[in-house]
């Protein structure tokens, strides 16, 4: 048989083969990694199309927290970044994330980095905001503006309209407030300016929890944190369960390790490190009247000296033990149980320093959309 012959009748048979209903397409495609619908994009247009679908992406998202493999760990330390792969007998490697070497020149003490869905947003001080979605393994570098020494930029999502907005704050010199803009990813080209509020220095990386992004303000007494509403674009104040203490440098955003912003459970939640081995968990359990509940958070016997660095995924903190020749340990306590789960990972090394620890969950979202900045 000839090739075009061999050709003709395959063209023929292909014809008679039913196609496959859109709505089963689209139940397969949502259970698939993002590996597989990266490969799919390419074969067809209405592939690209389905795939790149705000509704899809966002039940993607959504099933990826459930599905295995659906959820990675990714490491920040002082040189650059990595994920942590485990095997079924609880070994953990970390893995250099060789595309993220470009960010190299953005990695220093004074920056923020901060995880919303899977999608990161890298600031510092002196540079523009940086998008990053490790899934797609886009980067995207969002306009400059004009900025001093005081400045820095959160990540919000709002799940009702389905989209991620980048808050930029900056302090006025000589002044009691600070101006704000927001950068709408796929929507707007250039930042635009909202209502000015009162100064308040960032302390560590916020939390945006439902819609709305929550930053501890080392001001006010030291007692404060901002809440800032995604879709409104409006802020409001919510008094802390427990002071900072004093002796913080206002302007330095890893300038305490007492306290951090966590989602526990869809709740804002503090954790306060009282000791080496104690540690209080303050859960906003109404945001309306502003009551918190505390829990305690004690270390088993033996355990190390840990430090969190960890936004929590399904009730569980991880803390990071002190680095130990070429590797780190992390563990992971369970809210609901008050059990820990001790994890070692080989690849670090003594002069490293673990920064932070994010669970990273699949996430489409077309970075291509976003504007492109020049460096």
């Amino acid at each position: 048989m000839t090739t075009a012959a061999f050709y003709k009748m395959n063209m023929k048979s292909s014809r008679k083969v039913t196609s496959i209903p859109q709505e089963i397409i689209f139940e397969i495609f949502s259970l698939l990694p993002v590996k597989s619908l990266m490969r799919f994009r390419c074969i067809s247009k209405v592939y690209n199309s389905l795939v790149s679908e705000t509704d899809f992406v966002s039940i993607h998202q959504s099933r990826s927290m459930t599905r295995i493999g659906g959820i990675k760990l990714l490491a920040r330390e002082r040189e650059g970044f990595y994920t942590i792969e485990q095997n079924e007998d609880g070994e953990a490697s970390l893995l250099h994330i060789e595309y993220l070497d470009v960010l190299d020149d953005y990695i220093g003490s004074r920056n923020l980095f901060e995880c919303v869905n899977g999608l990161f947003c890298f600031s510092t001080w002196h540079q523009p905001a940086i998008i990053i979605n490790p899934s797609t393994r886009e980067i995207r570098f969002l306009p400059k503006i004009d900025v001093n020494r005081y400045c820095y930029c959160s990540l919000g999502y709002e799940p009702e309209e389905k989209i991620y907005k980048v808050l930029y704050t900056r302090f006025e010199a000589f002044e009691s407030h600070a101006r704000n803009w927001i950068f709408t990813l796929g929507m707007d080209k250039s930042w635009r300016e909202i209502e000015s509020f009162f100064l308040f220095p960032r302390l560590n990386e916020g939390v945006c929890i439902n819609g709305v992004i929550y930053m501890l303000d080392s001001f006010y007494q030291r007692k404060r944190i901002v809440a800032f509403d995604v879709k409104a674009e409006s802020f409001r104040t919510i008094t802390l369960p427990c002071a900072l203490p004093d002796g913080v440098d206002s302007y330095h955003p890893h300038g305490v390790d007492s306290c951090h912003l966590i989602e526990v459970k869809g709740k804002l939640s503090v954790l306060e490190n009282m000791t080496d081995e104690n540690f209080n968990l303050w859960i906003l359990g109404n945001g309306q009247l502003q009551i918190w509940e505390r829990d305690t958070i004690t270390s088993s016997p033996g355990l190390p000296r840990m430090n969190f660095c960890s936004h929590t995924y399904d009730g569980e903190i991880i803390f990071v033990a002190e680095v130990e020749g070429d590797k780190f340990t992390y563990f992971s306590y369970d809210i609901t149980t008050k059990s820990w789960r001790k994890c070692e990972v080989q690849g670090s090394q003594r002069e490293y320093s673990i920064k932070g620890i994010y669970r990273c969950v699949e996430n489409l979202y077309p970075l291509e959309k976003c504007l492109v900045n020049a460096r």
